[in-house]
C-alpha cells in the first residue's frame, strides 16, 4: 500500500477497536458521521461469506469548514475515511491519507496544510485505537506538504 495509507495491525477483533477508536477521535474533534458493515451487507445481499469489513466515515467540522472555505472542490474527497477489517485473525485499521487524497486537485498550498493537520490527528486516534504509537510507514514534514 505504500505511502497511501497508514495501517496498523492488532491482534484483536473489530468491537474492540470500533471501542477506542470513537473516543480517540472525539478528543480530537472528529466524529463518526456513518458506520458502513459492508461484510454485514455482503452477507444479507448476496449470502457470501465475507470477513469483517467496515468503512468509518469521520470528519472534524471545524477541518471540513477550513477546506470548503480554500476549495470548494474538495466536498468530492470529505469526509475522511478508516476502513476496519479482519485477516487471519487480526484486525487492520487503514487510513487512507489526507495528504495523497488531496494530491487530486491540484490543491492550493493553503489546502495541504490542512490535510497534514488532519492526517496527523486521524494517525494519533489510530495509533491509540490500536494500543499505542508506532513508526509510521511515512509521515511527511509540514514543510514538504505545505508548498
Amino acid at each position: 500500500m505504500g505511502d497511501f495509507v497508514y495501517r496498523r495491525e492488532v491482534p484483536e477483533d473489530l468491537s474492540g477497536i470500533l471501542h477506542r477508536l470513537e473516543p480517540a477521535l472525539k478528543i480530537r474533534g472528529f466524529g463518526i458521521l456513518a458506520t458502513l458493515d459492508v461484510a454485514r451487507q455482503l452477507r444479507e445481499k448476496l449470502g457470501t461469506s465475507q470477513e469483517d469489513l467496515v468503512i468509518l466515515d469521520v470528519c472534524s467540522p471545524r477541518h471540513a469548514h477550513r477546506i470548503l472555505a480554500v476549495h470548494p472542490e474538495a466536498a468530492w474527497l470529505l469526509p475522511c475515511k478508516i476502513v476496519l477489517s479482519h485477516h487471519e485473525g487480526r484486525t487492520r485499521i487503514d487510513l487512507p491519507r489526507p495528504t495523497e487524497l488531496i494530491g487530486v486537485l491540484n490543491p492550493p498550498s493553503g489546502l495541504r496544510g490542512i490535510a497534514w493537520e488532519v492526517e496527523q490527528l486521524l494517525m494519533e486516534a489510530v495509533d491509540e485505537a490500536a494500543g499505542g504509537p508506532t513508526l509510521p510507514t511515512h509521515v511527511p514534514s509540514p514543510s514538504a506538504v505545505t508548498g
